[in-house]
C-alpha cells in the first residue's frame, strides 16, 4: 500500500467512526492500524489528516451533532481525557 491509498484509509476510518481527534487516531495506528504509522509520522501529511478533522469539527459544531463516545478527548461532564489512558476499541 503506497502512502496516498493508506491516507484515504485514514480519512474513510474517521468518517466512518466520526473521529473528532487525531490523537485517537494516532492512538487505533499504535494499537491496531500499524500500518498507518508511516503516514502519521510525516510531519507533512499528519497535519493534512488533522486539518481535516479539524474542518470535519467546525461543520459538526456548526450542525450541533455530538461526537461518538470515545471519539473525542472531551468528556461528556466537562474537561478532556488524557488520549494515552484511552480504552481502544479493536473492532472498530
Amino acid at each position: 500500500m503506497d502512502k496516498d491509498e493508506i491516507i484515504s484509509e485514514i480519512i474513510e476510518w474517521i468518517d466512518k467512526n466520526d473521529c473528532r481527534s487525531i490523537s485517537i487516531v494516532y492512538r487505533y495506528a499504535e494499537v491496531k492500524y500499524k500500518h498507518w504509522l508511516d503516514v502519521l509520522k510525516d510531519k507533512e501529511r499528519y497535519k493534512g489528516i488533522k486539518f481535516y478533522i479539524k474542518s470535519r469539527n467546525y461543520g459538526q459544531r456548526a450542525e450541533k451533532i455530538k461526537a461518538p463516545e470515545g471519539m473525542t478527548l472531551y468528556k461528556k461532564g466537562g474537561g478532556m481525557l488524557n488520549p494515552l489512558s484511552l480504552e481502544i476499541d479493536k473492532e472498530k
